[in-house]
This record gives C-alpha cells, sequence and structure tokens, in this order.
C-alpha cells in the first residue's frame, strides 16, 4: 500500500531528514482504522505524540527519537493489510460464482432450524464431499433470498443436484396427480396402492441413477449421501424453496441450472386438482 510509505528528502539547511508526506500517511492510517480487523493495530500509531502534532503538516523532522516507535508501529500495520488485502484477493475468485436460495415460508424459529438442517444435508455436506466449500455471502433484506459463495467445482456439483432434485420433484408431483386422477376415475384402493408403489419404487430408482451420473466414482457412502442430498432438494423444492443461478462468469455453468419457473407450473397444476 504505497500510502503507508513514507517520502523522504534531505534538508541541507537543518543538516537532517524529513518526511514530506506525513499528512498523508496518517489519513491513510485513520481510514484504515476503521475496519474492525485492522483497528488494533493503528491506536498506538494514532496517539503517539508526534502524530497527534503534525497529522497535517507536509513536511516534519525525523531526528525525533520517537520517530523509531512510529516507525515500528507502521510495520506492524502494513503487515496487517497486507493479510487482509490476500485475504480479499484468495476470495474474489468466489464472489463471481454465487447462487440465490429461496427459503420456504418460515413461521417459528423451529421451521428456520429444520430448513437449515435440510440445506446443510442437501447442499452443504455434498461440497465437502469434494473438498469444497461454501459461504452464505449475505441475506436479501426484506426477503427470504440467501445469497451463498462457492467454487466452480461446488457450482457444477450443486448445478447437478439441483437439476436431478428439480427432476426428482416433477417425478413426485406427477405421482401425486396420477394417484389423485386414480382416485377420480374409481379405482380400488389396492390397485392404486401398488400402482403408487411401482411409482415410487420407479422414483427410487431414478434418484439412484441421478447420484451415480453426477458422482461416478467407486463409492457407496458418498453415494448414499448424494441420494439423499438429491430426495432432500426435491421435497425443498416441492415445498417452494429455488435456487438460482446468481453472479456466475461462466455462460455454460450457469446456464445448466434448471428452470424453476417451469416447475412452478406444474406443482400450481397439481395443487389444483389435489384441491378440488
Amino acid at each position: 500500500m504505497p500510502e503507508l510509505n513514507f517520502q523522504y528528502v534531505n534538508n541541507k539547511s537543518l543538516g537532517s531528514s524529513q518526511v514530506q508526506n506525513f499528512n498523508i500517511v496518517i489519513s491513510a492510517v485513520k481510514a484504515l482504522a476503521q475496519i474492525e480487523f485492522i483497528k488494533p493495530y493503528t491506536t498506538e500509531f494514532l496517539e503517539n505524540e508526534v502524530v497527534a502534532q503534525n497529522e497535517r503538516a507536509l513536511l516534519i523532522s525525523i531526528a525525533d527519537s520517537s520517530f523509531n516507535q512510529i516507525l515500528r508501529n507502521l510495520k506492524e500495520l502494513k503487515i496487517a493489510a497486507n493479510m487482509l488485502l490476500d485475504f480479499v484477493e484468495k476470495r474474489k475468485p468466489l464472489l463471481n460464482n454465487s447462487l440465490l436460495i429461496k427459503l420456504p415460508p418460515l413461521k417459528t424459529f423451529e421451521d428456520l432450524s429444520k430448513v437449515a438442517n435440510e440445506f446443510k444435508l442437501s447442499i452443504d455436506i455434498p461440497l465437502h464431499e469434494i473438498k469444497e466449500d461454501l459461504i452464505i455471502e449475505k441475506a436479501e433484506e426484506g426477503s427470504i433470498w440467501l445469497t451463498i459463495v462457492t467454487t466452480v467445482a461446488g457450482l457444477r456439483l450443486l448445478s447437478g443436484l439441483v437439476s436431478a432434485g428439480l427432476r426428482i420433484a416433477k417425478a413426485n408431483a406427477e405421482m401425486k396427480w396420477h394417484d389423485e386422477q386414480s382416485r377420480t376415475i374409481g379405482l380400488k384402493n389396492d390397485i392404486i396402492e401398488s400402482i403408487i408403489e411401482a411409482q415410487k419404487e420407479f422414483i427410487k430408482k431414478n434418484i439412484g441413477d441421478e447420484a451415480i451420473f453426477i458422482f461416478s466414482q467407486d463409492n457407496p457412502q458418498t453415494l448414499e449421501r448424494f441420494k439423499l442430498s438429491i430426495e432432500m432438494i426435491a421435497d425443498l423444492i416441492d415445498r417452494g424453496p429455488q435456487i438460482r443461478p446468481g453472479k456466475i462468469d461462466d455462460a455454460d455453468i450457469k446456464n445448466s441450472f434448471p428452470d424453476f419457473e417451469a416447475m412452478r407450473l406444474i406443482t400450481d397444476v397439481t395443487k389444483k386438482i389435489q384441491n378440488k
């Protein structure tokens, strides 16, 4: 950070060196003091007597013995500032890999806790399986949308899981629709139950196929976690949550996320039939 570097000039008349940008450095330190992580490193510098007396000075002599303490304080501050800059730089790639998650209607903290656990099982844990992380960047004010950020690899995995979850949610919605239709035309209960069981087995097999397609490695435990993830995402989708691409630089990944509007139309039709 160049603003934290002193610029020295020789003053022949005084026979000593002077700092010609002292006020600029102080202004930079005061600005950094607004950052909670940096603030402790700025206190001693700003409380130094030389700083307090010369905060607006363009030139100060560096003959004062307390100037050495100022230099030590400034060195510590630079280390802290560079650590913060390094952290921000490393996070930059994540900032362009975000998803938007719409939560279902919540009435109690128990509801919130349950949904949080379901998202942990269906999204967070699968990412850990491929050694990727996510960060909840923010919750939109006045709404129930969360912004999460993860890596490109994490986005690819979530795209596959969400797409699979949406297909299973669609299959579940169609199963409910067939159930209602069967009862409407007066089929016997035992026939209806056998049809439902067959459909459930078909959906279960589809969940397994989806998990294998997403994670083709021979690891039964991971496959079971992915199957659970797909099943839970399907259940969440049926209750209203959505997972949409946010700010994603890679167009192919962004376009690989499914269209929730199409699913909404299917579930709306199903619910209308069920409510008749």
